[in-house]
């Protein structure tokens, strides 16, 4: 029996909007122009299935809350919610679309990243059950008799899944430069490929385990069936009767409530008179009032300039009254020394300034002139503020008794009404009330849909692994002849790649990586050649699941594929590197034969009836798979706004 396991859509929940990418059985392809955000889908599909970190771009933290994935495992729709600002949150997963999850309540699961310390399982289990993958323990350190073991991780069995952009064509393809991680994923490889020296004693331990997990489900099912048949719990479909029933009666009586407020709103003749002369009145009292003030604040400022008047009054005044005191300014008239005439010497001028009181009088008579206007204008500002002041008490008390009119009117006219909204707002509340303890009872019920579905998934996984078993037993996979289908594959692939010099092609028994003309695939120079050879090697373990029973998904994410390959239109390679043009790597046809390659994997899967999955990111795509774009391509970016494409993931800033 061949595990299922594709995407079916990857939604992005916003603010503004869901931004979501759909997909198919078989090759998907993502491309466009760099940063708009292409590989951020792969990241985040890694991310829902229990990845330590993403790193965002500033425009999905300010656009995003949560990011879901819905998945098809062994034909169930599940679909998993993960946080993404918290990536120590727990992993939600529903078994529905993403559309009904307000239907049930998630199972929750510690991503990797965590450690187990809140009773939650982590999600990495829970993905092994669901593929139906033995939960076998790997030695950390093979080549040691101590050697401490550790559970199978559903995310190490990913990464012979997901050939990320560093990955690709890189020298340090599956950690092989770190002892310590290499040396777990070659236990993983060993697993994946029914190789592992323990595998029988351990499958035999699983399928134990599985027996009495599923006893404990059968008598919890029980139990809750019991407690429900009692309590007169009604089934699902009797309860999605009746919230279908309740929603139709609630939308009735909102359209009802709606158009009582729409008659609630007054429309007589005298209504309308009354409350277009009550705000004609109301402004008149506004422009009143703020007359007044402006009155009162010049009366005001004329009081002022009156008291000054009368200071400057008092003032000279009194300079007239020294003036007659002290008398007249005496003269002392002296002969020339020079001539015959005579100088007169007023003494009081050198000491004193003196200011000739016929000037004073005048001043004086200047001064009372202004008094008098003064106080005409003050009082005339006296009489337009009682006057206007009037006006204003008289048009607040008339505004008082119009209000009241209002009132009157509006409530004979709305009161007919009320009674009616109310009652009508009491049996919404009751309906919404109802409704919301139906939805209570449907998520019960769907737990206990739950547990059924968790048996049933016992049984898949139990007749899976004793099949497993049976053929370990009669043929226990031999690592050797895993190697073996392996180069044939890599032989046939690069053959038709068109790589010249094939020779000495083998998988390498010390690092689990390939080996061309001789050469460990971590020696080999020719970034070009990595590449076909490190996506070659991804494409023989799917070509291996559909030859023979082992533990692969039968998934694969590939990000730029063209990386150090030559291709054609825009992207096209016009400065080669030396050894990639001695290698004939910047030959596009090279380019076009790998999406060739990577289309009759899917093909093969399909002629055997086997669900198969891979994805691709690209900056650019061969213009064969152009002329059939609708079949293959799922996302197309550009920031220059080409027909039938994004501007990017986030598409609408």
């Amino acid at each position: 029996m061949k595990t299922k396991f594709k995407i079916s859509r990857l939604i992005i929940a916003g603010i503004r909007k869901n931004y979501i990418t759909t997909f198919h059985e078989g090759v998907n392809i993502i491309y466009g122009d760099s940063d708009t955000g292409k590989s951020t889908i792969l990241e985040l599909i890694n991310y829902t299935l229990g990845s330590k970190t993403i790193d965002l771009a500033d425009e999905i933290n300010t656009s995003c809350h949560y990011v879901s994935s819905e998945f098809v495992i062994n034909d169930k729709l599940y679909t998993f919610k993960r946080d993404i600002f918290n990536k120590n949150n727990p992993i939600e997963v529903y078994p529905c679309s993403f559309e009904d999850c307000s239907n049930f309540y998630p199972d929750k699961f510690n991503p990797t990243s965590i450690p187990l310390n809140n009773g939650l399982e982590y999600v990495s289990d829970f993905l092994l059950d669901l593929l139906n993958f033995p939960k076998l323990k790997i030695k950390t350190s093979p080549s040691k008799a101590n050697s401490n073991f550790q559970k199978v991780s559903f995310r190490n069995i990913f990464k012979y899944c997901y050939l990320d952009q560093d990955s690709v064509g890189s020298k340090n393809l599956l950690e092989n430069n770190n002892w310590v991680k290499s040396s777990i994923l070659k236990e993983t490889f060993k697993y994946i490929t029914n190789t592992l020296d323990s595998s029988i004693s351990e499958i035999s331990i699983e399928i134990a385990n599985l027996i009495n997990s599923k006893d404990i489900l059968s008598k919890e099912h029980s139990v809750i069936s019991k407690f429900f048949q009692e309590s007169n719990v009604k089934n699902i479909n009797e309860i999605d009767h009746e919230i279908n029933v309740i929603d139709e009666n609630i939308d009735v009586l909102t359209d009802e409530v709606n158009n009582i407020n729409t008659s609630m709103e007054a429309n007589s003749k005298n209504y309308l008179e009354l409350k277009s002369y009550y705000d004609e009145l109301n402004i008149n009292t506004k422009r009143l009032d703020i007359e007044t003030k402006e009155l009162s604040a010049k009366i005001e400022n004329y009081s002022r300039l009156l008291n000054d008047y009368d200071n400057d009054i008092d003032k000279i005044s009194s300079v007239l009254l020294a003036q007659t005191r002290i008398g007249e300014i005496s003269k002392e008239v002296s002969p020339c020394p020079i001539c015959d005439s005579s100088i007169t010497i007023e003494i009081e001028k050198d000491n004193f300034s003196i200011v000739p009181s016929t000037h004073l009088e005048k001043e004086i008579s200047s001064l009372k002139s202004r008094k008098r206007d003064i106080k005409s204008l003050i009082q005339l500002s006296k009489d337009e503020h009682k006057s206007k002041y009037s006006e204003m008490i008289e048009n607040q008390n008339l505004l008082i008794k119009v209000r009241t009119m209002i009132d009157e009117e509006n409530s004979n006219m709305v009161t007919p009404f009320l009674t009616q909204r109310d009652a009508l707002l009491k049996e919404l509340n009751r309906s919404e009330e109802r409704r919301n303890n139906l939805v209570s009872t449907l998520k019960l019920r769907n737990q206990l849909n739950k547990i059924i579905e968790r048996i049933a998934q016992h049984e898949s996984q139990l007749i899976y692994l004793n099949d497993t078993l049976d053929e370990l037993k009669s043929k226990a996979p031999d690592i050797n002849v895993i190697f073996s289908e392996m180069k044939n594959y890599m032989h046939s692939y690069l053959e038709n790649i068109n790589i010249k010099n094939r020779k000495n092609i083998s998988i390498s028994e010390k690092t689990f990586l390939p080996i061309f003309r001789g050469h460990d695939y971590s020696t080999i120079t020719s970034g070009g050649l990595r590449t076909i050879l490190s996506i070659g090697y991804y494409l023989s373990l799917m070509n291996l699941s559909i030859k023979m029973n082992i533990n692969y998904p039968n998934f694969i994410m590939i990000d730029t594929v063209g990386k150090y390959l030559g291709k054609t239109g825009t992207y096209q390679i016009t400065q080669p590197i030396d050894n990639e043009v001695d290698e004939g790597l910047t030959d596009p046809e090279k380019y076009k034969n790998i999406y060739a390659e990577i289309l009759n994997i899917t093909e093969l899967a399909k002629s055997k009836d086997i669900s198969c999955q891979i994805i691709i990111v690209d900056n650019d795509i061969p213009d064969h798979i152009k002329k059939c774009e609708n079949d293959f391509v799922v996302e197309h970016f550009s920031t220059i706004g080409v027909v039938k494409s994004k501007i990017g993931l986030i598409d609408d800033l």
